[in-house]
């Protein structure tokens, strides 16, 4: 090899390495990486905070489409959307009739990758109000990452994030369905008739809440339900961890358990393969755990 080819070589293996202690270097003062997709990807620095509103009427279906954006969905005295962005990130709202959509801005062409500090993304917020009264919404919700809140709105729908924070809160509903790759989601004070939940990681908690059906696929994660009320259940587990705290007694339920491993805790005793138990009362427990562990009690 021609020395200046081994020139070239070695320039590109000193700038990788210093690329990589920069990278380091960055995480350590408590930054976060941010990789900035899109034409008009600019430097933090160059980027302006704005606020405004756009005016929006009556709905009935709500989508939201954010890649990192702290959303909150709450009641008020009228229909209102507020936001607060870097002037790169305006969204795209859109209403027809009864239907509201949503969007942050998707960039292209090019990837930049710059650091952000750890509560920059926090800066940047939507606020979609709602006169408070007993009109339930259709939400459909995609997010990569940033945060949900949803405040005393009944509510059905879907919730997927890549990872992120999701709360809601005195919200009620016929059918919810939540996914995430990981990221937490956390009910309290609500009622949902049916429950469903496929999650790779990340976790689900649920205080004083009241399920007619919950069905959960989980690849691995944990899914703690306490203080609540639910006549059917069902957990598809690969691996993870199910903490259920019911309101009841254990006779108030059937249980159908199949494992490969793992093991499930019913009060005070512990199954580590198959059991099933029929006490005619229509409400079931049903768990299929290749592995993990499962712990049910009542209060």
């Amino acid at each position: 090899m021609n020395k200046w080819k081994i020139g070239v070589v070695l320039a590109g293996v000193v700038m990788l390495v210093l690329g990589i202690l920069l990278f380091v270097f960055g995480l350590s003062l408590g930054a976060s990486p941010v990789v900035a997709v899109g034409k008009n990807g600019r430097n933090t620095a160059d980027r302006k905070l704005i606020t405004g509103s756009v005016d929006i009427t009556e709905f009935n279906s709500l989508n939201v489409d954010v890649s990192s954006m702290e959303v909150e969905f709450k009641t008020g005295d009228k229909y209102a959307f507020e936001y607060t962005v870097y002037d790169d990130d305006v969204p795209d709202v859109k209403q027809n009739g009864q239907e509201l959509t949503i969007k942050q801005p998707d960039h292209s062409f090019f990837i930049m990758v710059d650091f952000r500090g750890i509560n920059d993304h926090e800066k940047e917020k939507y606020i979609i109000t709602v006169p408070k009264n007993d009109k339930s919404y259709e939400l459909d919700y995609r997010a990569s990452s940033g945060s949900l809140k949803v405040e005393d709105i009944n509510i059905s729908g879907n919730v997927e994030i890549t990872s992120g924070d999701v709360y809601f809160n005195g919200t009620a509903g016929d059918d919810l369905t939540f996914k995430a790759s990981s990221g937490d989601m956390n009910l309290s004070g609500s009622n949902i008739s049916r429950f469903k939940s496929i999650i790779t990681s990340g976790s689900i908690n649920a205080d004083n809440c009241e399920f007619d059906d919950i069905n959960t696929k989980m690849t691995s994660g944990e899914m703690n339900i306490t203080n609540s009320k639910c006549n059917t259940a069902f957990f598809d587990m690969t691996s993870g961890d199910v903490n259920l705290q019911l309101i009841g007694s254990e006779d108030d339920y059937s249980y159908d358990f199949d494992m490969t491993s793992g093991e499930v805790k019913l009060a005070d005793v512990e199954f580590d393969g198959d059991y099933r138990k029929d006490n005619n009362t229509g409400k079931e427990i049903k768990i299929r755990m290749t592995s993990g562990s499962a712990v049910i009690d009542f209060k």
